[in-house]
């Protein structure tokens, strides 16, 4: 495969670039199971991965893009054209991000419809992932919206309040500062319930924590948020 199409996305929020390890489970064990091994080649070619925002669908995807070695791609990625779809029935995986961007544009769905074809002919996995199930996708082109509920559909479930909790807490530890249990209720509870998000403001936390040389408190993220003009009651 030639190696300029393999869409990664450059930066991650968290700093880590996402993988199996750093995946927060919660109620969604099965699917992480089942997506981990298909992509060690040992599960279901195909899988569709659908559920709210802030579920990880994106981090699973890209974790399994990068155990294959596959491809990574996100239709509704500024500048991404339907051609980068072509020929990549040698890849060892790959990932479609978010199909729905594609539903509507009679481009894209020609496109995706021919590379399932030609996936499939070459025994090549393929994980699709949408906030919303195969049929319900709006797809114009029917043909292409049967392929995509022919396989493995997996929902995954947001993370409740106390997991949120655990996970800003054992993260916290793991960058090497002290989080208490109060203060992760107090961003759970006043701020998106978006892992990556949550993770995003826990490094602006430490960053500034250590700038500022004083501990992680209710007073100070507070201080922190409204300087940012995120005020919080």
């Amino acid at each position: 495969m030639n190696p300029e199409v393999r869409q990664y996305p450059l930066a991650f929020a968290t700093g880590d670039p996402p993988s199996f390890d750093n995946f927060v489970t919660g109620r969604n064990e099965a699917a992480v199971d089942a997506v981990r091994a298909a992509a060690a080649g040992r599960g279901d070619r195909y899988l569709y991965l659908s559920g709210p925002g802030g579920t990880g669908k994106t981090h699973l995807l890209i974790a399994a893009a990068r155990a294959a070695a596959g491809f990574y791609l996100d239709p509704g990625e500024p500048g991404v054209g339907p051609e980068v779809t072509e020929r990549l029935e040698d890849t060892c995986l790959v990932c479609l991000d978010g199909i729905g961007a594609a539903a509507g544009r009679p481009e894209w769905e020609r496109a995706l419809f021919r590379m399932f074809n030609a996936l499939e002919n070459a025994g090549t996995p393929l994980f699709v992932s949408d906030r919303l199930p195969p049929g319900r996708l709006g797809l114009d082109l029917p043909d292409l919206a049967s392929r995509l509920a022919s396989g493995l559909v997996l929902r995954l479930a947001v993370l409740g309040e106390d997991e949120l909790e655990r996970v800003l807490v054992t993260r916290a530890r793991e960058r090497g500062f002290e989080l208490s249990r109060q203060v992760a209720s107090y961003l759970v509870t006043r701020e998106r319930r978006d892992v990556r998000h949550l993770l995003a403001l826990l490094d602006r936390l430490d960053h500034h924590s250590l700038a500022a040389r004083r501990p992680v408190t209710i007073p100070f993220v507070r201080a922190m948020l409204e300087k940012a003009g995120q005020p919080r009651s």
